[in-house]
C-alpha cells in the first residue's frame, strides 16, 4: 500500500512506502484552520454522508467509519488495470530434400535455417500443422492523480455551542492526522453500486505515534474525513467520537428519558386539532415502534376516547405497541390547567379531574404503568399550580426551553439541562423541574436540517458528551423530546438507542427516573426560578356563572324522581365548561344550554288556578289545581296562608302527574267569618319557589265560641216564630175558607192569591264553591 506523508502546508503529496493497511501519520503544531481550498472543491457540498460508526471507543482502541461517497470522486471504481488478449499464428514445415526442377537462367532460393525448438512446437512431421498460441499483454494506464483518505482530528469539544460550531464549519485545531491510500479503503457495493469507503483508525493510548491518532485524553473528538485528490479535497465529512474516560469514577451516569406529549385538543376539538392529535398519536406509535427502551407518553383521555370513535386501528396500534416497560403519565379526564385552577379554589375538582383521568388510561391500556411522575407544562405555570401538583405527589415539571426562557430568574443557554432545576413554591420551598435542551431541535418529528439519522444521532451524543466533559463528574439525566413535547424522530431515537448501547454511561429508562438526578448548582446555591405570576385561563367568571345554575339545578333535581339522569348530566355540563381546553364563547354556550333545560322542567309546572271557594264550617279541605306539562312526575310542595285560616297539616307535599291537572287537597281551618285572600304557594322540596304565587278568596260562613250559643237561641226563638206563625196562617185559612163557601155570598177569592204572593220565598244564587 502506498501512503502519502503531509506536509504542514499540505503543498503536495510526497510518495513513501509503508506496510500495506497501515496509515501515514503527521505529529507536531497544526494550523487553527485550512483554507478552503484545501478544504474542499466540491462547491460547499460535503460529498460523504455517514453510514455507520463506532461513537465510544476507549484509549487505544479502534475507531471504525463507513461513509457513503456521494460525490464527484471517479477514481473508485470496480476496476484499475487493462488486459489485453492477441493471437499468434505460427506454421511448423517439416522439410523432406527433393532436387527441384532447373529452370535454366533460374537460381533456386537458399534453404530456409531451421526453427527454433520450441516446447509449444510439436515434432515435426511430414505435413504442415498450424497452432494457435495466445500472448497475453498488460496495458498500463497513464499514470491518475494522486487519492489519499485523510482522517484529521481536532479539539476536543465541551460545550453545545463547540459542536454547534463544528456543523457550522469550524470543526477547530487539527490536532493529528492519519492518511490511507483510497484504494486500500474504498469499494464499490455489488449490490447497490454504491461507493463506500470503511476506515479502521486507530487510537494511541501512550502519546505520539506515527500509524496512529493520539487521541490519548477523554472527551468528545470532532474527526473530519477527507478524500483528497492531487492534495485537494473532493469530498470530505465531519463526525464525532468519544473517548471515554477510564478512571475510576468516569463522568458520571447519564440517563435519556424518551419522552412525548400528545396535546390536549379539549372538549370540542376542531378538523384541524383532530389532524394534529392524530398526527402527534402516529409519532408516538412510530417512536414506540422504533426503540426497544421504556417510553414515556402523557396522553389526554379525551384525546384518546375521540381517537378511538373516529381512527380505531390507531388507538389499537398503540395499545400494541405500548408494554410494561413504559410509563403514562398521570393526568385529568378533561383539559384542566392545574394554575387555573388553584387560582379559583378548585384544587378539589383538579384532583377529582386526575383520579378520573388515571382510571381511564388504566382502563384503556392494561398491563401499561401510570404514574404520577412527571407533569409536562404546556402553558403557563404559577407557584399555586406546581404547589398543587406536588401536593399530588407529582415531585418533576418538564419545561421547554422556550417556556424556561420565560421565566424570571433564567440564565438562558448557561443552564445545565442534565441537572434539575428548582421552581420557588408559596411556602418558600422547590419544585423540581427538568429542562427540555436545545438539542432536540435535532429530534424535530419533522427534521429539516441536512443531516441523516445517523448523523444526527451522533450529534446527540456528542452535544450530551461535550456537556459531561466540560463540567464536573455528576449523575446526570436529560429528556429525549421534539422542542414542543410530542415525540421525536423515530429513526433517529433508534440511532441514538444503538449507539448509546455501547457507551457504559449512558443508558435510555422511563422519565420517572429523572426525579433522582442531581440538583443543577449557582454560586453554591440551587439554580432556580420564578414562575409565572399569572394562570393561564380567567376561571373566575366561570365558576361564578357555574355556581349560579348549579344551585338552580340542584333545587330543581328535588323535585324529579330518584334516577333521573338529568341532574348528573348538568354536573358533568358545568364542570366540563370550566375546562381550560374551552374558549369563554365555548363555555357559555355549555351554561345557556344547561340553564335552558333547568328552565324547561321548571316551565313544565304550571301555576294555580285561582278561584272563590266557601268554607260553611270550622274545618274543609281546599284542592289546589296545578297542572304539568311536563312528561315527568314532578315532586312539590304547596302551601297556603292567610290571617283568618290555618293550615293544622302545615305545608302538604305531593306528586303531580306528568301531562295532567292535580288537585293537591289541603286541609284548612277557619278562625273567624268573612271574605279574604288566601296566597297559594308553591315550592320545591328544597324550599324554594317553583312559580309565582297566587291569591284566591275565601268565604267563611262558620261561628265558633259564644257566636253558637247565641245561634242555637237565636234557632230557637225562631221556630217559636215561626210556630206561632203558622199556627195564626192555619185559623185565618179556615176563616178564609169559611167566607167562600157558597151560604156566604160576600166573599172574593183574590184575597187568597194575595196572601200566597206575599209568603213566597226566593232563592239567592251566589256562583261560590261551597266546602
Amino acid at each position: 500500500m502506498s501512503t502519502v506523508a503531509v506536509s504542514w502546508f499540505l503543498a503536495g503529496p510526497v510518495s513513501s512506502h509503508q506496510a500495506p493497511h497501515q496509515p501515514s501519520h503527521q505529529t507536531g503544531p497544526r494550523p487553527a484552520q485550512q483554507d478552503d481550498d484545501e478544504r474542499s472543491d466540491t462547491g460547499g457540498a460535503s460529498g460523504m454522508s455517514l453510514i455507520d460508526e463506532t461513537y465510544t471507543v476507549e484509549p487505544g482502541g479502534t475507531v471504525q467509519i463507513s461513509l457513503l461517497v456521494t460525490g464527484d470522486v471517479p477514481e473508485i471504481t470496480t476496476t484499475t488495470t487493462t488486459t489485453t488478449t492477441t493471437t499468434t499464428t505460427t506454421t511448423t514445415t517439416t522439410t523432406t530434400t527433393t532436387v527441384p526442377p532447373t529452370v535454366p537462367g533460374q537460381v533456386a532460393p537458399p534453404p530456409a535455417p531451421p526453427a527454433p525448438p520450441s516446447a509449444s512446437t510439436p515434432p515435426a512431421t511430414g505435413t504442415p500443422t498450424a497452432t494457435t498460441t495466445p500472448a497475453t499483454t498488460t496495458t498500463t494506464l497513464p499514470p491518475g492523480p494522486e487519492m489519499v483518505v485523510q482522517v484529521r482530528a481536532h479539539d476536543s469539544v465541551d460545550s453545545r455551542a463547540d459542536v454547534d460550531a463544528v456543523d457550522g464549519g469550524d470543526p477547530g485545531r487539527i490536532i493529528d492526522i492519519v492518511q490511507f491510500d483510497l484504494d486500500t479503503v474504498a469499494r464499490v457495493d455489488e449490490a447497490t453500486g454504491d461507493r463506500i469507503v470503511d476506515l479502521d483508525i486507530e487510537l494511541s493510548d501512550t502519546g505520539a505515534d506515527v500509524d496512529r491518532l493520539d487521541l490519548t485524553d477523554a472527551g468528545v473528538y470532532p474527526l473530519t474525513v477527507q478524500i483528497r485528490r492531487d492534495g485537494r479535497v473532493a469530498a470530505d465529512h465531519t463526525t464525532f467520537v468519544e473517548v471515554l474516560d477510564t478512571s475510576r469514577f468516569g463522568r458520571g451516569p447519564l440517563t435519556y428519558a424518551v419522552f412525548a406529549a400528545v396535546q390536549d385538543f379539549g372538549p370540542t376539538p376542531t378538523a384541524a386539532q383532530y389532524d394534529v392529535a392524530i398526527a402527534a398519536v402516529t409519532g408516538a406509535v412510530e417512536t414506540l415502534r422504533a426503540v426497544e427502551s421504556p417510553v414515556t407518553l402523557s396522553l389526554p383521555p379525551t384525546v384518546v376516547a375521540e381517537l378511538a370513535a373516529i381512527e380505531p386501528e390507531l388507538i389499537e396500534q398503540l395499545r400494541a405497541e405500548l408494554g410494561p416497560a413504559d410509563l403514562l403519565l398521570a393526568t385529568t379526564d378533561v383539559a384542566f390547567d392545574p394554575s387555573s385552577a388553584a387560582d379559583v379554589g378548585l384544587v378539589a375538582e383538579f384532583t377529582d379531574r386526575v383520579v378520573a383521568g388515571e382510571e381511564f388510561l388504566t382502563d384503556t391500556f392494561p398491563g401499561v404503568s401510570v404514574a404520577r411522575a412527571a407533569w409536562p407544562v404546556t402553558t403557563d405555570m404559577t407557584p399555586a399550580g406546581a404547589a398543587t401538583l406536588r401536593d399530588l405527589g407529582i415531585p418533576l415539571l418538564v419545561v421547554p426551553q422556550e417556556t424556561y426562557l420565560s421565566f424570571d430568574g433564567n440564565i438562558g443557554a448557561f443552564v445545565d439541562t442534565t441537572l434539575l432545576s428548582g421552581a420557588e413554591m408559596p411556602d418558600g420551598s422547590l419544585m423540581r423541574m427538568i429542562i427540555v435542551d436545545a438539542i432536540d431541535l435535532r429530534l424535530d418529528a419533522d427534521p429539516t436540517d441536512r443531516f441523516n439519522d445517523t448523523e444526527r444521532a451522533v450529534r446527540v451524543l456528542a452535544g450530551t458528551g461535550a456537556v459531561r466533559y466540560g463540567l464536573e463528574p455528576d449523575l446526570r439525566g436529560m429528556v429525549l423530546t421534539a422542542p414542543d413535547l410530542t415525540a421525536p424522530h423515530a429513526a433517529t431515537i433508534a440511532e441514538v438507542e444503538r449507539l448509546a448501547g455501547d457507551h457504559p454511561e449512558l443508558d435510555l429508562d422511563a422519565l420517572s427516573r429523572l426525579s433522582q438526578i442531581n440538583t443543577f448548582f449557582v454560586d453554591g446555591r440551587p439554580h432556580t426560578v420564578q414562575l409565572s405570576a399569572d394562570a393561564p385561563v380567567e376561571l373566575a367568571p366561570r365558576v361564578q356563572r357555574a355556581d349560579a345554575i348549579r344551585l338552580l339545578g340542584d333545587d330543581t333535581a328535588s323535585m324529579l324522581p330518584a334516577g333521573d339522569r338529568r341532574p348528573d348530566q348538568w354536573e358533568r355540563d358545568l364542570s366540563l365548561a370550566l375546562s381550560t381546553g374551552l374558549t369563554s364563547d365555548e363555555a357559555e354556550r355549555i351554561f345557556a344550554e344547561v340553564d335552558d333545560e333547568i328552565a324547561e322542567v321548571r316551565d313544565a309546572v304550571r301555576q294555580p288556578e285561582a278561584y272563590q271557594f266557601t268554607v260553611a264550617g270550622r274545618a274543609a279541605d281546599v284542592p289546589v289545581r296545578i297542572e304539568n306539562t311536563g312528561t315527568t312526575p314532578m315532586t312539590v310542595v304547596v302551601s297556603l296562608s292567610a290571617d283568618k285560616l290555618s293550615v293544622p297539616g302545615g305545608d302538604v307535599t305531593a306528586v303531580l302527574a306528568p301531562n295532567a291537572v292535580t288537585d293537591v287537597v289541603v286541609p284548612v281551618e277557619t278562625r273567624s267569618n268573612g271574605i279574604f285572600p288566601v296566597m297559594v304557594e308553591v315550592r320545591t322540596p328544597l324550599g324554594n319557589l317553583v312559580t309565582e304565587p297566587v291569591e284566591m278568596t275565601a268565604r267563611v260562613n262558620s261561628l265558633t265560641g259564644i257566636g253558637r250559643v247565641v245561634t242555637v237561641g237565636a234557632v230557637l226563638v225562631l221556630l217559636s216564630w215561626w210556630y206561632s206563625y203558622f199556627r195564626r196562617r192555619r185559623a185565618q185559612r179556615i176563616e178564609r175558607a169559611a167566607n167562600r163557601h157558597p151560604a156566604n155570598g160576600d166573599a172574593d177569592p183574590r184575597d187568597d192569591h194575595d196572601v200566597q204572593d206575599r209568603d213566597a220565598d226566593h232563592d239567592v244564587q251566589d256562583g261560590d264553591t261551597d266546602l
